[in-house]
């Protein structure tokens, strides 16, 4: 969480993409890590970013098991 913390507070951009389109969002979703996800969406994540095959973090967090964090992911995208 400290790295993610230096990021917010040295003003970077948290939706910046990998290669394949992931975002910070993406591998906090993906590894459960409901805390970053929080201080992520506070401030300001895109939650509707998606990888180059068509992924939300919502669908990476589905896909790895991580249920509460898909669930609550998807209450913020657009037609939920």
């Amino acid at each position: 969480m400290d790295v993610v913390s230096f990021l917010i507070d040295s003003r970077a951009s948290l939706d910046i993409q990998n290669t394949r389109g992931e975002t910070t969002l993406h591998f906090a979703a993906y590894h459960g890590q409901s805390a970053i996800v929080d201080l992520l969406l506070k401030n300001g994540a895109d939650a509707t970013l998606k990888t180059v095959d068509g992924r939300t973090a919502a669908d990476l967090a589905g896909e790895k098991g991580n249920q509460e964090i898909s669930a609550r992911l998807a209450q913020i995208l657009p037609n939920s």
